[in-house]
């Protein structure tokens, strides 16, 4: 009797500690979020590639992806650039003024727009005006946009310790077949005489091709050159506006007319893109006082800008 009595005793006390136990470690429930939620949420991404290794920790939201024109801001060390979903481009560039008070226009105006980085791809129409859709983040702008079996995906971003855009240009191909295909990408144009100097016209393409810096102040209609680009720039009195591909690109092309200011473009090489993969290509766009020990801070050989 009294065995039975401590077996039943022995098998209370073994469910209540499991039933203790279960309280104490059972695990956490889940709650599912909305659909919505789930939709406009895009998680943080790590880029490892040069000049695009910052971690995005906030974020990002898609605006307006259907509604050409409209705009965004990307602030960095003394500059603010304007940048729209049309054509993905950078259309007005404003930089601090030579006393350091207030900002200015140095690329482009409300009135007269430039096309800072616009696309054009040669087996594609009108790549260089179509609307892109937009991620939104603290610290970066992502357009794309797919024309037939191409996606075209454009990053920037800008540094906060220097005068700087980074962009990353992503094409990739979704068919089954290889793609041959080039590009050009509209350099600095539009760039602006400060205050100071209205009236006076200092505006100066420089080019740094096959290792010799290439000069000119104007040009009728359209001026192109085959050569090793390393940069390109277009400069006014005080400023320098400054493009730096990462890879080596084929050609450049000045233009001007009586109506566009003097600007410049660089063009591709040949590029093939097996199916279903991408290619990428890291452009720099130095938006730089013209003082040369500064210049040569970013140990780029950008001071030759300097005449």
């Amino acid at each position: 009797m009294n065995q039975n009595k401590r077996l039943i005793l022995a098998l209370a006390m073994s469910l209540a500690i499991l039933f203790v136990f279960q309280e104490i470690y059972k695990p956490a429930r889940t709650k599912a979020l909305p659909a919505e939620h789930l939709q406009q949420t895009t998680y943080s991404v790590k880029q490892t590639e040069a000049g695009f290794n910052a971690i995005l920790t906030e974020e990002k939201k898609v605006i307006n992806k259907e509604v050409a024109g409209q705009e965004v801001i990307l602030e960095g060390n003394g500059l603010r650039a304007t940048l729209t979903n049309e054509g993905a481009l950078i259309n007005r560039i404003e930089v601090n003024d030579i006393a350091g008070d207030q900002l200015v226009n140095l690329v482009g105006t409300e009135e007269k727009k430039s096309k800072l980085f616009s696309l054009s791809i040669d087996s594609i129409p009108n790549s260089d005006s179509a609307t892109y859709s937009v991620i939104d983040s603290n610290d970066s702008v992502e357009f794309t946009n797919t024309f037939d079996d191409i996606k075209v995906t454009k990053r920037y971003s800008v540094s906060k310790e220097r005068e700087e855009i980074l962009m990353r240009l992503t094409l990739s191909n979704m068919s089954s077949l290889t793609k041959n295909l080039t590009y050009s990408l509209g350099g600095p144009s539009e760039v602006q005489e400060t205050e100071q100097v209205k009236g006076s016209n200092f505006i100066e393409a420089a080019i740094d091709i096959n290792g010799d810096v290439f000069r000119k102040n104007g040009v009728k209609g359209q001026l192109s050159k085959e050569g090793i680009i390393t940069w390109l720039a277009i400069s006014s009195r005080y400023f320098a506006v400054i493009l730096k591909p990462v890879d080596e690109m084929a050609s450049f092309t000045l233009t001007q007319s009586k109506t566009e200011s003097l600007s410049v473009s660089v063009r591709s090489k040949i590029i093939a893109i097996p199916p279903l993969q991408e290619v990428s290509y890291e452009y720099i766009l130095y938006v730089c006082p013209m003082i040369e020990k500064k210049l040569k801070q970013y140990n780029m050989g950008i001071e030759k800008v300097i005449n």
